[in-house]
C-alpha cells in the first residue's frame, strides 16, 4: 500500500505539468498576446502588418480590411478591447455571397485548424440545425473553449453571410 502512495505522489507532478504545457489554450493570435494593452497590440500589429484600416481611440477596437494571414485572406479582422483597455476578443470573418458559401468555408477553417494540430476542433450542431466548431482552451479559463467558427450575418451589401472565427472573449 505504502508502495502504491508513493508512487501516486511521484506522479502527482507529471499530471500537473502537462496540463500547464498544453498547447491548445490560446495565449496570442498574429503574434498578439490576450490581455496585453491596446497601445502595445496597435504597435505590434502595424509593426508586423502594416497600418491598421481601423485604429480610432474612440472605438471598442482595431481592424484591418482584406489582410492575408495563415494561409487565408480574411475580409475583415477586428481585435476587442475590453473597459480596461485590454485585448479580449479577436474576429476573423470571410464573407460570402451565399449560405452554403459560408458553410463551406467555415468547415474549411474547421478542417484547417484540425491539420494543423488543433485535436480538440469540434463540430456541434446548433438547435436550429446549424454547424459550428469549438476548439482549443481560453486562457483565462480552463473550462471554456478557446475559440467558435461559425457562419453569420452580414451588413455588407452583396455578401449577406460571413464564415467567421471567434477568438474570446476572455476575461481581461
Amino acid at each position: 500500500m505504502k508502495r502504491i502512495a508513493l508512487i501516486l505522489l511521484l506522479l502527482a507532478p507529471l499530471c500537473v505539468v502537462a496540463q500547464e504545457s498544453a498547447d491548445d489554450v490560446v495565449y496570442n493570435i498574429m503574434g498578439v498576446r490576450f490581455g496585453s494593452m491596446r497601445n502595445v497590440v496597435s504597435n505590434t500589429l502595424e509593426q508586423s502588418y502594416g497600418s491598421l484600416d481601423f485604429n480610432d481611440a474612440s472605438e471598442t477596437y482595431v481592424a484591418y480590411l482584406d489582410k492575408y494571414y495563415d494561409g487565408t485572406t480574411w475580409d475583415f479582422i477586428a481585435f476587442y478591447f475590453s473597459k480596461k483597455n485590454k485585448f479580449y476578443k479577436c474576429v476573423m470573418s470571410i464573407l460570402c455571397t451565399t449560405l452554403d458559401e459560408a458553410r463551406d468555408e467555415r468547415d474549411r477553417l474547421g478542417r484547417r485548424l484540425r491539420q494543423q494540430g488543433n485535436a480538440l476542433v469540434t463540430k456541434y450542431k446548433s438547435d436550429d440545425g446549424e454547424a459550428y466548431y469549438l476548439g482549443g482552451t481560453s486562457p483565462t479559463d480552463e473550462n471554456q473553449y478557446g475559440y467558435t467558427i461559425e457562419v453569420s450575418t452580414s451588413s455588407v451589401t452583396g455578401k449577406p453571410y460571413s464564415a467567421m472565427i471567434s477568438y474570446g472573449a476572455y476575461d481581461y
